[in-house]
């Protein structure tokens, strides 16, 4: 935290516009503002607004609704799959928990990997589409990256799920994991920069809004996730997941890609 401060750099416009109209009243003795003065506008009023504008935007915007719902699926299949990882090294493959957790290892490959790569590539499509409409930007180009999210995770879900099912060597379900968790960082990467993009004055509030729902995903989808697996097996269970997603994620960026426009436009100004 201490190192953010000294290091990144201000970005927020509001913050740097204010601190430029602050140095010119003190070298002119001109009275300048900016349109995000607030003038005498109370402490409290400020926190009342800001503290509810991710409520109030999640209430209000369809767009936001939309990433949440995906967001939270995401979120709460990672956590079923998080939740069980460990035991099925120690349960199905007899493996002590020290050797279970290197697994995991598996898992931070893909993140990272993701990670790497899918930053880079999304900056190139959206810098590549911004060019091709003579430099206007929409947020609608960071959907592009969704579509690949999710085709990976589906994948990745079969590969585990079936390989451990069939409880073939341990490094092809530490495959499939791999893949899945490059998917939920390549599919999540772009959503989370759609949502940026579509709210650029109330970035905070807009992310916050967009997350309630996967906190309480990834809290509540764990419960059910040992009785799924025992009733259904790793492979099924898995494939229930996936089908379950290919559902959701594969139509969203197509429909955000054709109607995010119009989805945004229906939205509420919130202040």
């Amino acid at each position: 935290m201490i190192c953010t401060f000294i290091i990144f750099p201000e970005t927020h416009a509001g913050t740097i516009l204010r601190r430029k109209a602050n140095a010119l009243r003190k070298q002119t003795g001109h009275r300048y503002h900016t349109e995000y003065d607030k003038g005498n506008q109370a402490l409290s009023s400020r926190l009342a607004i800001s503290l509810t504008r991710p409520c109030r935007l999640l209430l209000t915007e369809l767009i936001i609704q939309l990433m949440s719902v995906l967001l939270a699926y995401n979120f709460g299949i990672l956590y079923i799959v998080l939740s069980t990882f460990a035991s099925l090294w120690t349960e199905r493959y007899g493996q002590s928990l020290g050797d279970s957790g290197l697994h995991y290892i598996a898992l931070a490959i893909g993140y990272t990997i993701a990670a790497q790569a899918g930053a880079r590539v999304t900056d190139r499509v959206w810098a590549h589409l911004k060019t091709c409409a003579g430099g206007e930007t929409q947020p609608e180009y960071r959907v592009p990256l969704m579509l690949p999210g999710s085709l990976i995770i589906p994948i990745g879900l079969f590969w585990y799920g079936w390989t451990a099912q069939e409880k073939v060597f341990w490094i092809l379900p530490d495959i499939g994991i791999a893949i899945f968790g490059c998917g939920i960082i390549v599919g999540t990467q772009a959503m989370q920069a759609y949502v940026m993009d579509s709210f650029p004055t109330h970035v905070a509030s807009a992310s916050a809004a967009s997350q309630l729902l996967r906190s309480i995903t990834g809290f509540a989808f764990p419960l059910f996730a040992p009785r799924m697996y025992a009733k259904l097996g790793y492979g099924w269970g898995n494939s229930l997941l996936a089908f379950v997603f290919m559902a959701i994620g594969i139509p969203a960026p197509l429909i955000l890609w054709k109607y995010g426009a119009k989805l945004r436009a229906m939205g509420k100004p919130q202040w």
